[in-house]
């Protein structure tokens, strides 16, 4: 059986990515703050970005 990794990530209080190797994971959900208006990604290129929650 094959298990599936997510990642859930309070960006609001943390505010950066950096050392979290997000391909790794099969969903990472991101908790932003309401006046969040950008996330930084870094390197990592991200193929889909398929839902957005507000």
């Amino acid at each position: 059986m094959h298990k599936e990794a997510w990642a859930f990530i309070d960006y609001e209080n943390g505010a950066t990515l950096d050392g979290i190797e997000l391909m790794t994971f099969s969903k990472v959900y991101v908790f932003i703050g309401a006046r969040q208006n950008k996330i930084n990604l870094g390197d990592e290129k991200i193929e889909l970005l398929s839902e957005f929650i507000f």
